[in-house]
């Protein structure tokens, strides 16, 4: 019954981004406007904000927003790369990542344009 309800809800959130993408081409919704929807289907898909994890966090990462994934991926951001998230800089300052032994600061507005995974 569990797969059956994981099948369900998968469905449901592909259509909800589908509506998403219309809406975003018919009505050119602003960008805030369209943060916070997607941020509501990442929080139904069981799936964090990189900005919302705590320091000694491990995790991976399930989906960066395009406009950042092509200056990220020169310092091993992608898409299913494990990462612990090591310090968390008070009042929305860098976070500092550890990736494959090396330690990446990252600004917290870039953070919170990144879906991650916590591992348990």
């Amino acid at each position: 019954m569990p797969c059956r309800n994981g099948l369900i809800r998968l469905q449901i959130l592909n259509s909800l981004l589908l509506v998403a993408v219309i809406l975003a081409h018919q009505y050119t919704l602003l960008n805030e406007t369209m943060y916070h929807f997607l941020s509501l289907l990442y929080t139904l898909a069981g799936m964090k904000k990189l900005s919302d994890l705590m320091p000694k966090s491990c995790f991976v990462i399930e989906e960066i927003d395009s406009l950042l994934q092509d200056s990220l991926l020169a310092y091993g951001l992608f898409p299913g790369t494990d990462a612990t998230l090591l310090y968390r800089l008070p009042f929305k300052g860098p976070l500092v990542l550890l990736i494959r032994d090396s330690c990446i600061s990252l600004r917290y507005a870039h953070a919170k344009k990144i879906g991650v995974r916590e591992y348990v």
